[in-house]
């Protein structure tokens, strides 16, 4: 026999449930709106490569994204424009197409899409000549590489369908 008792019981729990499931939506709402889409097509247009735009110091930054290599770089020729948060004299390995050789230290700095602030650690290198050379055909300057780590520590996900990287910071 079914007792109001157990018909009570049975209704708290489906509101409880349902409440939950309420709450479960608008957290997973408010994380996809909190994901920052920054478009590459225009360079993938261009340039067969993904390319994004990032500000420091009212300085454009184009950074080429390499989802693949270890570490972010940035041509150290572009440093005495930008506001750096910390530079370091500590160097790393690099091993290149043409050997091997030395970093030239690290930056940390600040950089930004629309209002949303990066802060990354950046190797240092004279890449000047490098990037001149595979953009400088295109009419476009690039100042760097965002590698692995950006993507893993902002939770970036790249969709080469629609050509734009989210972050869920």
């Amino acid at each position: 026999m079914i007792t109001l008792s157990l018909v009570l019981k049975v209704v708290i729990v489906m509101v409880a449930v349902c409440v939950i499931a309420w709450i479960v939506n608008g957290v997973e709402d408010y994380n996809k709106g909190k994901k920052i889409p920054i478009p590459f097509k225009e360079s993938m247009d261009l340039l067969n490569v993904p390319v994004v735009t990032f500000m420091n110091n009212g300085v454009k930054l184009h950074f080429l994204l390499d989802s693949g290599g270890d570490y972010s770089y940035i041509d150290k020729a572009v440093l005495p424009v930008l506001k750096v948060k910390d530079l370091s004299t500590d160097t790393i390995k690099v091993t290149t197409g043409s050997g091997s050789t030395e970093s030239e230290g690290k930056a940390t700095l600040e950089i930004s899409y629309l209002d949303h602030v990066f802060e990354e650690t950046f190797v240092v290198q004279d890449l000047k000549d490098h990037l001149e050379r595979a953009f400088g055909p295109y009419g476009v300057t690039v100042h760097g590489v965002l590698g692995s780590v950006f993507f893993s520590k902002y939770k970036y996900e790249i969709n080469y369908e629609d050509l734009t990287a989210y972050s869920k910071k």
